[in-house]
């Protein structure tokens, strides 16, 4: 739930701002680069507004006056007053600061590193690390481990056919694994970190059907003619891609990937069931999109880099889309739409994000509703361990809700990132503002505290191997 709060503020510079002799600003805190300057960018996602506000020195300010200090990257407010063309003033009248209150949470993860918990006499206490998030466990907290299918089984044979109880008590901390991942539902506390009302752990295991469709898209390399200009083709179960001819640029984005693999993954074993053999390849394709199949391989479009200002905008898809990998999108939809209590409904993809699992014959895959909490509960997943895998490669992770805006803004005509199937385009804006408000929320609450000026934006390569991606695929 957000909420306003109207706080005065003394007048500030805006360089160059409207020529309107009154004005409101609305948008975001993205960077404080002094004790006395903002910077501040507006919250469309239409219009390119990034202006740097500069708190003048008055030593008689009222005690009530807002400071850079009181502000974090990630602060969304609104500020009114009137401006002086001639002097190029902004005297503001007052700012509202749009606060979030407690946020309620009810999502499934891998944990990002392992748990600090110990056991009392009452229950458990400590912290889960789960979603880029510290998880806080009391003794309120209901701790519970749920037994898979062939578990039960097991235990049923053991116990001559008695049937076992499907969810039991968390007894000792040995019984959480590699391949363990938790459903928990909590709400935050002011400190970023969320007070779990509930956890429940299960060793995930991939069924013999899932296996058998893993195999089926194994990609393959059909070699092309240079002397016809025929570039090679990967194909992926059934799809087929134009690879782009140029080795620098496929080795630029197998390396940038492996870069953003989560470190959790990079210390499982080879033998672990949720071993994943990361793959990315850069392909010919207009369409601003970066495309996920659940055995680690990523396509990135050529047409993704067009409008992108940096590398770490690029970080930003690619690491969304090693999480859908990373915590098992395909899978948790497939088996969430043919659980009980949900009826087979026509396939389809929940935006351009999921397109592979179509291709996997997945036949409960249903265009998500508004209303659909499961799949919203995916995109905001993908999006916050998109940060974390940002933060933890170096990358400078203000530029993640920066990278939804500048598509608006070089394709003002073209459909979002990941829209809504049956939405207009001015729902798709109003849905990219949404995962920029998302997105800052998440930078104010759990990266309050982190130095910006040691993370990285951009590299030469990228805007060289950009340009020479964009030309070879016209």
């Amino acid at each position: 739930m957000r909420r306003a709060i109207l706080i005065s503020l003394l007048a500030v510079c805006v360089a160059p701002p409207f020529s309107a002799a009154q004005e409101t600003l609305h948008g975001f805190v993205v960077g404080i680069p002094s004790a006395n300057s903002v910077n501040f960018d507006d919250f469309s996602v239409t219009r390119d507004n990034r202006l740097s506000l500069t708190v003048n020195s008055n030593p008689g300010k009222p005690p009530n006056t807002l400071r850079p200090g009181d502000l974090r990257v990630g602060d969304e407010v609104e500020i009114n007053g009137n401006y002086d063309t001639g002097t190029h003033q902004l005297v503001i009248k007052g700012v509202k600061i749009v606060s979030v209150d407690s946020r309620e949470f009810r999502s499934t993860a891998f944990a990002d590193r392992p748990s600090e918990l110990q056991r009392t006499a009452s229950g458990w206490n400590g912290y889960v690390f789960l979603d880029g998030m510290r998880i806080r466990v009391a003794n309120s907290t209901r701790v519970s481990f749920r037994r898979t299918e062939r578990e039960l089984s097991d235990i049923q044979k053991q116990q001559n056919g008695v049937v076992p109880a499907k969810t039991v008590p968390l007894t000792a901390l040995d019984e959480i694994g590699p391949n363990t991942i938790v459903g928990y539902q909590g709400v935050s506390l002011k400190d970023g970190s969320v007070l779990a009302s509930r956890l429940e752990f299960e060793n995930f295991e991939l069924t013999p059907g899932e296996f058998e469709r893993l195999r089926k898209i194994e990609p393959r390399i059909q070699k092309g003619d240079p002397l016809i200009a025929q570039p090679d083709e990967l194909r992926v179960g059934r799809s087929k891609y134009k690879l782009v001819p140029s080795p620098e640029a496929q080795r630029y984005i197998q390396k940038l990937g492996e870069s953003l693999i989560p470190p959790r993954q990079r210390e499982l074993t080879a033998d672990s069931t949720t071993k994943i053999d990361y793959r990315f390849y850069l392909v010919e394709d207009k369409e601003f999109n970066v495309v996920a199949f659940p055995n680690g391989v990523i396509v990135v479009n050529s047409g993704l880099l067009e409008g992108l200002e940096d590398e770490a905008q690029l970080a930003f898809h690619i690491s969304r889309a090693v999480t859908q990998v990373e915590e098992m999108d395909a899978w948790r939809l497939s088996r969430y739409y043919s659980s009980p209590g949900h009826k087979a409904l026509q396939a389809a993809a929940i935006g351009a994000e999921l397109a592979p699992f179509v291709l996997m014959n997945v036949p409960t895959l249903i265009v998500a509703s508004k209303n659909e909490d499961f799949a919203d509960s995916l995109r905001d997943q993908a999006d916050r361990l998109a940060l974390e895998w940002m933060l933890a490669a170096g990358y400078d992770i203000r530029e993640a809700p920066r990278a939804y805006k500048v598509y608006a803004l070089a394709h003002p005509d073209h459909k979002p990132l990941y829209p809504k199937p049956d939405a207009n385009q001015v729902e798709k804006n109003e849905w990219a503002s949404a995962r920029r408000v998302f997105l800052m929320t998440e930078l104010r609450t759990n990266y309050s505290g982190t130095d910006y000026s040691k993370l990285k934006k951009d590299t030469e390569q990228f805007h060289e191997l950009a340009k020479h991606a964009l030309s070879s695929a016209r």
